[in-house]
C-alpha cells in the first residue's frame, strides 16, 4: 500500500472512530437536539457527523498540506453520512412512511392515579378507572414543538383539554374512548390516537 492512500485510510478510520464517540457522548442528548425534525437516532447520527466534520476543519487549519486534501475527501464522506442520516430520518423528507411500523412516533400515555405508581398505557390499549376518581393522562410522542387536542366519546371532563398533559375525569357511562391528535412544528400530518377507558362504579 503507498503512502498516500494508506494516509486517507488512516484519515478516514479517525472519522468514524470519532464519529463513533461523539454518537456515544450524544446518547443521552443535548436539549437542543430535541428540536431537530428527526428520530432520535438520526439526530445523533447528524450531530455526530457535524462535531466531527468542526473537528476536521480545526486540524486541516493548523496542519494544512499535510492533512488538507485527506480531510476535505473525508470532510466529503463524513456531510454524506450526516446528511442521509438526517434525510432516512427526517420526520418531514423521509421516503419511509412516518407511520412505519405500530406507532413508531407516538408511544403511548403516561397514566398518573393516586396512590399508584405511574404506569405506561399504549394506544388502542385499555385503561379501568373507577368512577369518581380522576386521572393524569399524558401523550408521549418523540417530536418537537408538541400541541394536543383531546376529546371524550362521552363527554367526560377533561382539564385543559389542549395541553399534551390532562386530568380526566370518568364520566358516569361503563365505558369511554379518549381520542388525542397530537401535532407538532415540524410541519407533518398531525398524529391521532386513542386510549380505551372501562370505568366501573
Amino acid at each position: 500500500m503507498n503512502k498516500p492512500h494508506y494516509h486517507y485510510i488512516t484519515i478516514f478510520i479517525f472519522n468514524l472512530c470519532l464519529m463513533g464517540a461523539f454518537a456515544l457522548l450524544l446518547r443521552y442528548q443535548l436539549p437542543a437536539m430535541h428540536q431537530i425534525c428527526a428520530r432520535p437516532a438520526a439526530r445523533t447520527i447528524t450531530a455526530a457527523s457535524g462535531m466531527t466534520l468542526v473537528v476536521d476543519i480545526i486540524i486541516a487549519v493548523f496542519r494544512r498540506k499535510a492533512w488538507t486534501k485527506p480531510l476535505l475527501l473525508s470532510g466529503i464522506a463524513v456531510i454524506l453520512v450526516g446528511s442521509i442520516a438526517y434525510w432516512l430520518g427526517s420526520y418531514k423528507y423521509s421516503p419511509a412512511s412516518l407511520y412505519s411500523g405500530k406507532y413508531s412516533i407516538f408511544q403511548g400515555f403516561l397514566v398518573t392515579r393516586l396512590g399508584r405508581i405511574e404506569e405506561s398505557v399504549g394506544p388502542d390499549e385499555t385503561l379501568i378507572l373507577q368512577y369518581g376518581s380522576n386521572a393524569g393522562i399524558s401523550a408521549i410522542a418523540d417530536l418537537p414543538g408538541m400541541s394536543c387536542h383531546w376529546t371524550s366519546q362521552n363527554h367526560a371532563a377533561l382539564d385543559s383539554p389542549d395541553q399534551c398533559d390532562i386530568v380526566y375525569s370518568p364520566p358516569a357511562a361503563e365505558y369511554d374512548i379518549l381520542t388525542v391528535r397530537v401535532g407538532s412544528s415540524c410541519g407533518i400530518q398531525p398524529l391521532r390516537s386513542q386510549i380505551k377507558i372501562s370505568i366501573y362504579p
